[in-house]
Order: C-alpha cells, then sequence, then structure tokens
C-alpha cells in the first residue's frame, strides 16, 4: 500500500545554502540577485591561482538603495574572508551587474589554495507602499493573454528568479513576442532570458480563445507546470529551458470520475514533491455537482524522471488512479464550486470560488485545515470570508506566498467593485491572512483587471493584467511589498584557488676561482631541473642556454647555479 504523506521535505546541501534557504522563507524582501556567474561559469567549479581576479556578475531585480554585499567564504562555507560592500553605483544597480574580486582576503593577503564560495546579499530602504517595479511598456512585460504567471523559487537552482508568463491565446495577426500562444521566459529585472524570450517547445497546442496554457506553477523539481484547459483539463510540466514537455495528468486519470463528465479541471497544485509519492490535487467546476477538491497520487517516470499521474495504480485503501481521491465537496462550507486549490505544508487545503453576481451570498475563499491522508472528507471550513461583498469577487488567481511559513494569500480579480466608464467592474488584488482570512490589503490597483497571481521566494508578488480591460493592459508586473528588505543568494559555483606561478628570482651572483654562483628563488614546488641559465653579452641581447650549467637545490623554494666564467662580461637570467 502506498502511503499518503503529510509533510514536506527540503534538500539542504551545504552550510551556506542552508543559510540562505532559511533566511528567504522567513523573511519578506524585495530586491534580490539572481543568475549569479563567477568567471561566467554558474554551476560547477572555476578555476584560478593564487593572486588571480575572479569577475562576479549578477542581475538584481530592482536598485539595491541600500547597497550590496558580496561575501567570500572558505571551504566551510561559514568563514568570511572577503567583504566587498558597495553602497551606491555600479553594482547595485537594477539588471546586470560585474565586481571583480581581487582574490584577496580583508588584510589584503592572496587567499590560500583552496576552495571559496560567494554569495550576494541586496539590499533596498524600501516602498511606502506595494510597487510595481517592472516596466508597463516595456516589449518583454506584454503579453495577449497572460492567464498563467510562475517565478522559479528553487535558490539551488540556475534558473532562480527566472519569470515564466502564459500567452494564453494567440493574437489576430501576431507580430511581436507576446501575441502567439506559449510561454514567455524573462529574468527576475523583467528583461527576456538569454537563452530565448518565448518557446512553444514540442507540444500540441490547440488554441480555443484563451485556455491553454493557463495557472502556471514551478515547484521544488525545478520544473514548469500549466494546465491545458482545452478540454477538460490536461496537466503539463516543461523542463526549465523550455524545450520539451512531459503530460503529468490527463483524461485517463478521471475516466472514472463521478463527476468528471459534468465539468473540468480548472486549478490545481501539487504538494510534498521530493517524497515518495507527491500528491496532485485539482480543483473541479463541476457545478451543481459535489465533486469539489480530488487529490491524486503522482511518481515518478524512470526513465524521464519526470511526475506523472498513474491512471493504473490503486492501493489497499480504496485510492483508485482512474477516479481520484476526493477531499472536499461541495455541499458544505464550498458551496457551489471550486475554483481555486492551494496546499501548503501543514496539508491545509485553500479553496477559491469564483462568484460574480452583485450580491451573492456565497463565500468567496475559504481553508480546510489538515487533511488527514485518505479518512477525511471535508465539508466544513475553518475559515470562509467573501460572502455577499461586491468589492471581492469574479476571481481569476490565488497564490500563496509560503507553503512552509505562509503570510499572504494573494487573490487576483477581474472584477469587483462600481462598474467603470466600458460598463465593466473594477478589479485589482486582495491579499488575505492565510490563517483566518481576513484581509490583510485591500484591492491592490483596482483599475486593474488581473487574469493570474504568483510570488517568488522573497516576497513579490507577480500578476497578469487582462488583455480586454483595466488601465493597466495585457502586461505582466512585479510588485514590491512596502518596507526595508534584504535577501542574500548563494553562487552556484565554487572558486578552486590554485597555488600561483611564482617566477624565478635572482637573490645574488658571486665570482670566485674562475666560477659563477647564481642563488635565486621559485615555487616551494618546483625542482631544480625546473630550470635552465641563460645569458647574454648584453642586457638587450640575445639570451641563450649556457651550456654546462649546474643546478642544485637548498631546500623547498631556494636553488643555486654554478657555472665556469666565460672570460667575458656577462648577463644572467634564469628561466622555468
Amino acid at each position: 500500500m502506498y502511503s499518503l504523506r503529510s509533510f514536506y521535505k527540503t534538500s539542504i546541501i551545504t552550510a551556506l545554502v542552508t543559510t540562505s534557504l532559511l533566511f528567504a522563507d522567513s523573511a519578506r524582501a524585495n530586491v534580490y540577485a539572481t543568475d549569479i556567474k563567477l568567471n561566467s561559469t554558474q554551476t560547477g567549479t572555476v578555476n584560478t591561482t593564487q593572486g588571480s581576479s575572479v569577475a562576479i556578475s549578477y542581475i538584481l531585480n530592482d536598485n539595491a538603495t541600500a547597497g550590496v554585499t558580496i561575501k567570500i567564504y572558505d571551504s566551510t562555507g561559514t568563514n568570511v574572508v572577503r567583504t566587498i560592500a558597495i553602497p551606491s553605483g555600479l553594482g547595485t544597480v537594477k539588471g546586470s551587474n560585474n565586481v571583480a574580486w581581487d582574490g584577496k582576503n580583508d588584510s589584503a593577503q592572496n587567499v590560500a589554495v583552496g576552495s571559496y564560495s560567494v554569495s550576494v546579499t541586496a539590499a533596498h530602504s524600501g516602498y511606502s507602499n506595494w510597487t510595481v517595479t517592472t516596466d508597463n511598456t516595456s516589449p518583454s512585460t506584454y503579453s495577449f493573454q497572460p492567464y498563467g504567471i510562475a517565478a522559479n523559487r528553487n535558490i539551488n537552482s540556475p534558473y532562480y528568479g527566472r519569470v515564466f508568463v502564459a500567452v494564453s491565446s494567440t493574437k489576430a495577426g501576431a507580430s511581436v513576442v507576446g501575441d502567439t500562444q506559449g510561454i514567455i521566459k524573462c529574468n527576475a529585472d523583467g528583461t527576456y532570458a538569454a537563452d530565448g524570450a518565448f518557446s512553444r517547445f514540442d507540444y500540441a497546442w490547440v488554441d480555443d480563445g484563451g485556455d491553454s496554457p493557463i495557472m502556471l506553477h514551478t515547484f521544488a523539481d525545478d520544473r514548469l507546470y500549466f494546465n491545458d484547459w482545452t478540454g477538460q483539463g490536461k496537466i503539463v510540466s516543461v523542463d526549465m529551458a523550455l524545450t520539451k514537455s512531459f503530460v503529468v495528468w490527463d483524461t485517463p486519470n478521471y475516466a472514472n470520475n463521478l463527476y468528471s463528465t459534468a465539468g473540468n479541471w480548472v486549478d490545481y497544485d501539487i504538494a510534498f514533491v521530493g517524497t515518495d509519492h507527491p500528491q496532485l490535487f485539482e480543483a473541479s467546476l463541476n457545478f451543481p455537482n459535489n465533486a469539489g477538491i480530488f487529490m491524486w497520487l503522482l511518481t515518478n517516470d524512470v526513465t524521464t524522471s519526470n511526475l506523472f499521474a498513474d491512471p493504473t495504480l490503486t492501493t489497499t485503501n480504496g485510492y483508485d488512479g482512474s477516479a481520484g481521491q476526493q477531499v472536499v465537496q461541495t455541499s458544505g462550507d464550498l458551496s457551489l464550486r471550486a475554483d481555486g486549490v492551494i496546499v501548503d505544508a501543514n496539508t491545509n487545503i485553500y479553496c477559491l470560488q469564483n462568484r460574480g453576481n452583485p450580491g451573492d451570498q456565497n463565500m468567496r475563499a475559504c481553508m480546510f485545515p489538515t487533511w488527514n491522508e485518505t479518512d477525511v472528507l471535508f465539508t466544513g471550513a475553518a475559515w470562509i470570508v467573501g460572502g455577499g461583498d461586491d468589492t471581492f469577487r469574479n476571481l481569476r488567481g490565488f497564490a500563496l506566498d509560503s507553503r512552509t511559513n505562509p503570510k499572504y494569500l494573494a487573490v487576483s480579480e477581474y472584477t469587483s467593485g462600481a462598474a467603470d466608464t466600458n460598463g465593466f467592474i473594477g478589479g485589482g488584488i486582495r491579499i488575505l491572512n492565510p490563517t483566518n482570512g481576513s484581509t490583510l490589503f485591500t484591492n491592490l490597483f483596482v483599475t486593474n483587471f488581473y487574469r493570474s497571481v504568483a510570488w517568488d521566494n522573497v516576497g513579490n508578488l507577480y500578476a497578469g493584467t487582462s488583455a480586454a480591460v483595466g488601465s493597466v493592459r495585457s502586461r505582466w508586473q512585479a510588485i514590491s511589498p512596502p518596507g526595508p528588505n534584504q535577501a542574500t543568494t548563494p553562487a552556484l559555483a565554487v572558486v578552486q584557488v590554485a597555488a600561483g606561478v611564482t617566477a624565478p628570482h635572482i637573490t645574488s651572483i658571486n665570482y670566485n676561482n674562475g666560477v659563477v654562483t647564481i642563488n635565486f628563488t621559485g615555487a616551494t614546488t618546483d625542482l631544480a631541473t625546473s630550470f635552465s641559465l641563460q645569458s647574454s653579452s648584453t642586457v638587450n641581447g640575445t639570451f641563450a642556454n649556457v651550456l654546462g650549467a649546474v643546478a642544485t637545490s637548498n631546500g623547498p623554494g631556494s636553488f643555486t647555479f654554478t657555472t665556469p666564467a666565460s672570460g667575458s662580461t656577462q648577463f644572467y637570467r634564469i628561466s622555468r
């Protein structure tokens, strides 16, 4: 029997990475470094020699108004050997930055032979309010229908901070990036990714006016997921470079589901990625049936290492891979339908219900606490909010800022409030307290109509505006929370410092009884046979090897050449 897991696993790699992971999860920050490279290398080992400089480059998603601090750690990952503080100017600006480490420690001495790691801490003095930090006029923030958005939250990934934006349908007469159905990929600063601005990869796209791709998510397995809603629902994953797709969950997985023929599967979440059998939760639009939320077990494909739901999988506790396991019914507090689902690390299940009619008393959002594997079928919620609230309706996107320590539950609104001049009704983003559903921030940017919402790893909010209405149209936005902040990102590459090449240095020349004795130094690892003695009759002349010269070692790094005098003035040099 497969065991349904109710815990969350995190992979800890090094002491330095551990510190950064804990900091990023607990802090609410808006400026951070991504795409850190050492001598143009993002992962692996960078080899250099003592005294040589290392180029450190990174992308900042915003200006670091309170400066950037770069720290160099020794092989323990905890001892700082060099701190480079950059209060302002180059190195602190939004976009690409380059800083040189001269290979020295804080005492201006060359660091010892060994392995070194790097971290970049960016800080901001803070905005007074939630602030859009992307450019609403830039070509790279345009999408005809941004009905899905996600940011890579995996600090151990070379794609950390990458933003993915759906283009959910092709615009008539498509002529620019963002007009064609597929997925846009951008850096954290809003510029296009270096490996391509847009991709349709290998997927067989069907365009039916805005149903695919939608509901973009990233998880701990470092893959991007989306819903193809051109049928009843299909979950697809693709690698971070957007090259090859893999079907995770499709019609065979709900062939025997009693409710599936009446509606569609719209939103989803995957919990406990990294455990033996992660869980896929699906929200159903089966109105007026009582489908609610279902769960499917996922496993890894042994040949591709991709997650997928096996329709043939069954267990002795009654789980059927062709039907799913019902978790929440729409006969209780989830009163009519399920439009969104999120599961945190404690298996608290957050649900969204999209209601649009004025005066509708049905709740808009709710939370069911601590689902207990298969023996609990929820009907009663821990909290429900939004019934009859006409400023909180037509809900389209749903995102939790953290699975392990959630502080914000963001809900994007397509319409709510008073009608505008086009006859549509306002929008915005409402941010709820995940603990009790209370409103923390009411309808941010109410004149924008948002269809998707997501968070990054350091507390920035991302959202996609509608193609049809609103003051900002067909755009994706990065939105910073208010308040001073900072975030630390470790470089994935390490620097391996080897002993530098020590040039031979003549310390003395003596003449006695027709013999010239030349003392010199070299590297402690050099052998006497590593050197040759050369001479010339003029200082600027042509030097040639001295035949018969004998080199001896006096100890590590100390050597002597002896040679008979030639009878004329000679200039000598040592060659390795």
